[in-house]
């Protein structure tokens, strides 16, 4: 009886051919992070999508020197310490309310290697619903946001130097 269970299973599965073989699952495909310069720095233009389907851009800026994400929400207090999750792992950093509804969150080194590590970044408060982002793509992405913000803020301190001279 059992054999002839196990040589029935066998020969469905020769019958079934390629289709019925285990595929394996697809990899994500890896997010463009496109960098582009400002007049001090450089960033990267992400969106943060809730459950219902509503989108929320932020930005990654850097200098160079230090990451941060850049956002705007109403009532923000002058200085917080507040999380971000990646992967589901929280970090907390130091939030400093910028003009008007902008905020910045100046990432640790800890959380910008996370980051380059992870998958999924995840923010509670910045909305009613918590949102997410993929971070395909970001261990390139985030060396060249430092790269270009480096290269940027420095051709910046030339200019303004000069103006002074």
């Amino acid at each position: 009886m059992i054999k002839s269970i196990i040589g029935g299973a066998a020969a469905a599965a020769l019958l079934s051919g390629p289709a019925g073989a285990a595929v394996p699952a697809p990899r994500p495909q890896s997010f463009a992070w496109v960098v582009s310069p400002t007049d001090t720095g450089c960033r990267v233009e992400l969106e943060l999508v809730g459950r219902s389907g509503g989108i929320t851009p932020v930005s990654l800026i850097s200098d160079g020197q230090l990451v941060s994400l850049r956002f705007f929400k109403d009532d923000l207090p002058a200085r917080a310490f507040l999380p971000i999750r990646i992967d589901k792992a929280r970090f907390s950093n130091l939030m400093l309310r910028g003009d008007g509804a902008a905020g910045e969150l100046v990432l640790s080194e800890e959380t910008e290697s996370a980051m380059r590590k992870g998958g999924t970044l995840g923010v509670a408060w910045l909305s009613e619903e918590p949102l997410t982002a993929s971070l395909a793509g970001s261990e390139q992405g985030l060396s060249d946001l430092r790269v270009c913000g480096a290269q940027t803020a420095g051709r910046h301190r030339e200019r303004a130097a000069a103006e002074q001279a």
